[in-house]
């Protein structure tokens, strides 16, 4: 009987610690993280400027742990200089891929962006996610269909935390 007692305790302890998961796309990460770092701060204040911050810091870091793992796969892939450094392209904006490496990195890249972002929501900042949508909707973004498309797809998971 005390043993029940004591699971049903820890269960307890986890969800406290845990809240729920949401699982971001790359154009939904991207849309957010753009929003939020657009936002007006004579419009956004209070609570609303802090849940932005915090928001903003917790997908920050998914975001940079997704762009590590990218650079990565640039460094495995891309053509390298006499220095051992990876070579621009002719667009000087992208690290130049020889044909045969860019089916790999294409690969390897679309299972990185299949598999999304995964972000867990504490109880610490799960009121902040909520107010996510009213804050980017002041950001006076015109969106195209995509965005609506987008925006109406966030809303929809942090509606169901």
């Amino acid at each position: 009987m005390a043993k029940a007692k004591k699971e049903s305790v820890q269960d307890k302890e986890v969800e406290k610690i845990f809240t729920g998961q949401i699982l971001f796309t790359y154009p939904e990460m991207e849309f957010i993280l753009q929003s939020l770092a657009t936002v007006k701060i004579n419009i956004v204040h209070g609570d609303q400027l802090i849940a932005r911050n915090k928001v903003f810091k917790a997908l920050q870091v998914k975001f940079d742990e997704f762009n590590s793992i990218r650079m990565d796969m640039l460094q495995k892939y891309a053509s390298k200089d006499e220095k051992g450094e990876m070579k621009l392209a002719e667009d000087k904006r992208s690290y130049e891929i020889k044909p045969d490496n860019k089916v790999k990195f294409d690969e390897e890249f679309k299972i990185l962006l299949d598999k999304g972002f995964e972000v867990d929501i504490l109880p610490s900042i799960k009121k902040d996610f909520k107010l996510i949508p009213e804050i980017i909707k002041k950001t006076n973004r015109d969106l195209n269909y995509t965005e609506t498309e987008i925006y109406l797809s966030i809303c929809e998971k942090i509606t169901k935390l």
